[in-house]
């Protein structure tokens, strides 16, 4: 890998004619499958022990805990199978013209390493060459992959070229947007947003593909015994805690349904799994040992702590209902539960921070996020009635829902964004339709996302309900369906901190 700080716009453009010519785009989805029994040995390797990368990598990465990406690692790859790729190649490539592009670039993030390898291995499976922009703090888990994949396919390896550089230097990314026909971008939505502006000027034929900021949420039941809710709390704390809380599939909120929720006063069963909550994130704690945190992410840390004791005090009757001893450890920051004066969606510091939501069913929670449906990235759903989680897919249209627990163990081919990451990088008219793709609650729609790249395979926008779909009212009730589009997002998702949409991620 070039060093970032001696990466050139000649480095890109010379790496771009090298893996162009050894490509070779595919032209029927068998020559797409052959690709994937060689990714399917890669996966394989990384779940073994003994493999000499993956002890590298424990070795080496110092992102998050050893034992923290131990996990990570059997999360991302045990997924991907030789024959869930064959499912998902078949699926995604079924009954389209094929026009995959000659190069395709990836820009990726460091927050969280999960999406480089789908975005990496779908853009093998188009034939097409590689560029690789690894993240300039974060570089060694792609290099790492790409030596993997060497390991396996030197022919494959030959199709990849992989260089870093500070991603502020305009010049370099108006470099890669010259050589690349598609761009795969991850990232704030100010990166989205200046990447964009680039290709415009620089390569408007140039295709982006752009996964900017979002968050995820889950929601609870807690009727029935409470025996079951160490298993349940163990399966959230999991999903908290993984990365850091730093993916958009990390959830900052879960709601907890229970019908004493509609009596103000009586909250004894949510704070009874507050605190069974709370030993899961010290556990995990243990496991998987928190980073050094900056000071601006304790002192934000601190400043939610504070704000929820203080409405505490100032309304003992109305406001928050979890007491300090159930907040988090009173001396460290290694994780903290937050509880809200009202059913709108929140936005917390991270550093494993969830804010608690009592409402009085899972229906109530539905409608509380349904505001800022897009936004949200996934939904981890433990409720009783099935047709919560067929709404969420169906009218709301959220990319990814789940049960507890499997938020950051996602598919391979999972629709980050709605968008199927191996179909919008070889139809046809993806490659006609120029750099359109929105972020959420944006006004520009790709045809992509407006036809049969939507989150359920079709339909509309993002957030726009489906034609003849009902709303969940109240108790469950149906409600006539609401007008197109998002709403206005509710102050306080926002108004935590002052965070805005763009830096969800």
């Amino acid at each position: 890998m070039t060093s970032p700080l001696r990466t050139k716009p000649r480095d890109i453009a010379a790496g771009a004619q090298r893996v162009a010519a050894r490509a070779r785009p595919i032209a029927s989805a068998s020559e797409a499958l052959d690709i994937a029994d060689l990714l399917a040995e890669v996966a394989h390797r990384w779940l073994e022990p003994a493999d000499p990368i993956r002890r590298r990598a424990l070795d080496k990465l110092e992102t998050f805990s050893r034992q923290m990406w131990a996990d990570a690692i059997d999360a991302m790859f045990s997924p991907i199978t030789r024959g869930s790729l064959r499912t998902f190649v078949e699926t995604e490539l079924a009954d389209i013209s094929l026009r995959p592009p000659r190069v395709i670039g990836h820009v990726l993030a460091r927050n969280a390493p999960a999406p480089a390898v789908q975005s990496i291995f779908c853009g093998l499976l188009t034939g097409s060459g590689q560029i690789v922009k690894a993240p300039l703090y974060d570089r060694r888990f792609a290099g790492l992959l790409v030596d993997s994949i060497a390991a396996v396919s030197p022919r494959l390896r030959k199709r990849m070229r992989i260089l870093c550089w500070l991603g502020s230097l305009e010049e370099l990314n108006a470099a890669l947007a010259v050589a690349c026909d598609t761009i795969v971008a991850f990232g704030h939505g100010e990166t989205m947003e200046s990447w964009r502006r680039i290709i415009a000027s620089a390569n408007p034929a140039c295709q982006l593909v752009a996964h900017g900021p979002r968050t995820s949420v889950e929601i609870v039941e807690l009727a029935g015994e409470t025996n079951r809710w160490t298993e349940l709390a163990e399966r959230i704390a999991f999903d908290v805690a993984m990365y850091e809380q730093q993916g958009c599939l990390s959830p900052q909120q879960v709601f907890l349904c229970c019908e004493e929720a509609s009596d103000g006063h009586d909250v004894s069963r949510c704070r009874g799994f507050a605190a069974v909550l709370g030993d899961a994130l010290e556990a995990k704690a243990r496991r998987w040992r928190p980073p050094e945190r900056s000071i601006w992410s304790l002192t934000a840390i601190r400043r939610a702590r504070e704000a929820h004791r203080m409405g505490r005090i100032a309304d003992p009757s109305h406001g928050p209902w979890l007491p300090d001893e159930l907040c988090g450890p009173a001396n460290r920051f290694d994780w903290t539960l937050l509880s809200t004066l009202g059913p709108s969606p929140q936005l917390g510091p991270g550093g494993r921070t969830v804010f608690l939501t009592r409402v009085a069913s899972a229906a109530a929670a539905v409608e509380a996020i349904e505001p800022l449906a897009p936004f949200i990235q996934g939904v981890a759903v433990e409720a009783r009635d099935a047709t919560v989680a067929q709404i969420l897919r169906d009218r709301l249209h959220i990319p990814y829902v789940c049960k507890p627990g499997e938020l950051q163990r996602p598919p391979f081919g999972w629709r980050n964004d709605g968008v199927p990451p191996l179909r919008s990088l070889c139809e046809q008219s993806c490659k006609k339709t120029g750099p359109r793709f929105r972020e959420p609650g944006g006004d520009e729609l790709n045809s992509c996302r407006a036809g049969h790249f939507g989150p359920t395979g079709g339909g509309g926008p993002i957030g726009a309900p489906v034609a003849g779909s009902n709303r969940i009212g109240p108790g469950g009730s149906a409600a006539p369906p609401t007008p197109a589009g998002p709403g206005p997002a509710p102050a306080g998702f926002f108004g935590v901190l002052g965070v805005t949409p763009a830096k969800l991620m």
